[in-house]
């Protein structure tokens, strides 16, 4: 036989054999479908339970008829019989088939991969009795802590974060745990993983929805309210006290509840009365109320207990309450006490910055008061004398004192009037009988005196002068005040 003949003949028997070995793989029938968000990390795996360390295999991912992935060793990493998506993206959607070969069986595993922009998926649905505890695993952390040993782990429910190491919720290892499991414990629960690989932060996680069933036996009535409880209540106050009991979920034995009053029927007290009982329904969970009206408290009634007590074939739950007198608190007086606090730092805050405005109206009032109280028919406080020649300078300094120093010290600041005739005559006045009617309507006489007072040349000054000795000596008419000045 010719060489060309034998290489085509050989050629074609290979390829025959493969095809027929390829087409010879055993398809596994259970198929997975994997769900992940665009942007977070997704695990693939080849799940054949011949895998195993003891035996040589080759594998081989296709997605979508038989293509060759594209990606591996890139943002797509394998190891073993896993395919790591760091992260997984919308193109990475699609199915995906692993082949496994060994030296005499192949075996081939078909799965689907949907990744999603927006919304949420669920990875796992478990069904737990209502009243008993339930475990959550994250199933995606055992796996993660092959890449990073020390990922970070936060828990969602109904995608909130919420309190996990409490009494009734504890993070176990790897797992969620939740004691006495009620309607309010249902939803879906999420556990988010942080994790570092190759320098780089990845995000993955796994959802469970926990839903709840009825319990397979009869619950024992829970008294919700009270527990055990202390309330403070006036003296002849009407008072209402409230039963609630939780008393099943769907199915349910019908309860017995009833008040006792320091452990006797409500009955042998005239101002207490039980009414009748009333039962509600929320979320296929039933709840019962139960009052007991006192229409006047008495102070019997204080420090005895009040029972609430709920009881059917599966057993019993009592609520213990009891009644105090309300503590008088005197509120006027801490109201008074508080007014006068904020009124005394108003007070200083308002006279720290207008201690200047404040002086001076108080000034002006008290003024104005003084001068309408006063009754004596006095027009002035005081007429002031002084020399008025101008050619000696102790003159002019004590006529300088008289019409500026003076004025600005007992007018201006203290809120005198002063009668100066110089500043104060009218044009046109006779100026004997303005200084004569002047002085008498004055309550003091201020003389100012200088060495050079008594010259003849101080006629005006002379005449004041006159005038006023003689109401103040004579006449007893007015006050006077002498101020000697020895300017120079």
């Amino acid at each position: 036989m010719d060489t060309p003949l034998l290489i085509i003949f050989c050629t074609c028997f290979y390829m025959s054999f493969c095809d027929n070995k390829t087409e010879n793989c055993i398809e596994m029938r259970e198929q997975e479908t994997y769900d992940a968000r665009d942007g977070e990390v997704v695990r693939l795996e080849c799940h054949i339970k011949e895998i195993n360390d003891n035996y040589d295999f080759n594998l081989t991912w296709y997605k979508n008829d038989n293509q060759i992935i594209d990606g591996i060793g890139q943002k797509i990493e394998e190891q073993r019989n896993v395919l790591w998506f760091l992260p997984a993206s919308l193109s990475d959607s699609g199915n995906y088939v692993c082949e496994v070969r060994f030296s005499t069986s192949c075996y081939k595993l078909e799965m689907g991969l949907s990744v999603k922009d927006q919304g949420y998926y669920i990875n796992n649905l478990d069904i737990v009795e209502y009243s008993k505890p339930a475990v959550i695993p994250c199933y995606i952390l055992q796996h993660v802590v092959d890449l990073d040993k020390n990922p970070d782990v936060q828990w969602f429910k109904n995608f909130e974060p919420f309190q996990v190491n409490g009494e009734k919720i504890k993070r176990i290892e790897n797992t969620l745990r939740i004691s006495d499991m009620n309607h309010n414990d249902a939803g879906n629960y999420t556990c988010q993983v942080i994790f570092t690989y190759k320098g780089k932060r990845y995000t993955t996680s796994s959802n469970t929805e926990i839903t709840l069933e009825d319990p397979k036996e009869p619950l024992t009535p829970h008294v919700i309210y009270p527990q055990n409880e202390t309330l403070e209540v006036e003296c002849g106050s009407e008072k209402i006290l409230t039963c609630r009991v939780f008393i099943g979920i769907g199915e349910y034995l019908e309860p017995v509840i009833y008040w006792t009053v320091n452990n006797t029927h409500p009955e042998m007290y005239n101002a207490i009365k039980q009414l009748p009982g009333i039962t509600k329904k929320e979320n296929d969970t039933h709840y019962a109320e139960l009052e007991l009206v006192i229409s006047e408290v008495t102070s019997d009634l204080y420090e005895i207990p009040f029972k609430c007590i709920a009881t059917n074939a599966a057993g019993i739950d009592v609520g213990h309450l009891r009644l105090q007198p309300a503590k008088h608190r005197n509120w006027h007086l801490l109201f008074i006490v508080l007014a006068i606090s904020v009124l005394v730092m108003l007070g200083v805050v308002i006279y720290t910055f207008f201690k200047i405005d404040i002086v001076l109206f108080y000034r002006e009032i008290w003024n104005r008061t003084r001068t309408a109280n006063v009754s004596d028919g006095k027009l002035y406080d005081a007429y002031v004398i002084y020399p008025k020649i101008d050619t000696l300078s102790s003159t002019r300094r004590a006529e300088t004192f008289a019409l500026q120093i003076l004025p600005d010290m007992l007018e201006n600041r203290y809120g005198y009037k002063l009668f100066l005739l110089e500043r104060d005559q009218l044009p046109g006045e006779a100026v004997h009988n303005v200084i004569n009617e002047t002085i008498r309507k004055s309550r003091r006489l201020i003389i100012i005196l200088t060495p050079t007072c008594f010259w003849d040349d101080h006629w005006q000054t002379t005449f004041e002068q006159q005038i006023g000795l003689y109401d103040a000596l004579i006449r007893d008419e007015i006050k006077m005040k002498v101020r000697k000045t020895n300017l120079k």
